[in-house]
C-alpha cells in the first residue's frame, strides 16, 4: 500500500513560514512525485484561538488551489477540509462558502458547529 496524498494542517497562513514551506512542498511534490497530491486542511480551531477567521485562508486557497500538485475532488475543483469546527457558527461557514461557491470540493469537520445538525437541510 502506497499513499497517494497528504493533508497539510494550517493554523495561522499569515505566518511568514508558511508560503515558503508550501511553495517548497507543492513544487517538489509535482516536480518528483507527480501522482503524489497534497491539499490544505484549515486548522480552525487554532484560527478561531488565534483571533482569526476562516476567511484568512483565502489568499492562500486562491495563490495554491490550482498548483498541479494539488489534489481535485470528484467535482473537479481543488479538496479542502478543515481539522476541527474551531468553534464557528453555521453562518460563517455560509459565507465561506458562498464566496468560494465552484472552487473548491469543500469537507469539513462540522462536529460541534452550532446549527450546522439543525439547520435547514436547503441551506
Amino acid at each position: 500500500m502506497e499513499l497517494d496524498g497528504f493533508a497539510l494542517n494550517i493554523g495561522d497562513p499569515a505566518l511568514p513560514w508558511v508560503r515558503d514551506t508550501l511553495n517548497y512542498m507543492f513544487d517538489y511534490t509535482r516536480d518528483n512525485f507527480p501522482d503524489f497530491k497534497l491539499f490544505i486542511s484549515m486548522d480552525v480551531w487554532a484560527t478561531k484561538s488565534g483571533g482569526w477567521d476562516v476567511h484568512n485562508f483565502e489568499k492562500l486557497l486562491g495563490d495554491f488551489k490550482g498548483h498541479p500538485a494539488y489534489l481535485k475532488g470528484p467535482n473537479g475543483a481543488s479538496f479542502i477540509s478543515t481539522f476541527s469546527d474551531g468553534g464557528f457558527q453555521d453562518f460563517e461557514w455560509k459565507s465561506f462558502r458562498e464566496h468560494w461557491a465552484q472552487d473548491l470540493y469543500f469537507v469539513p469537520d462540522f462536529d460541534k458547529t452550532s446549527g450546522y445538525n439543525t439547520s435547514d437541510p436547503g441551506e
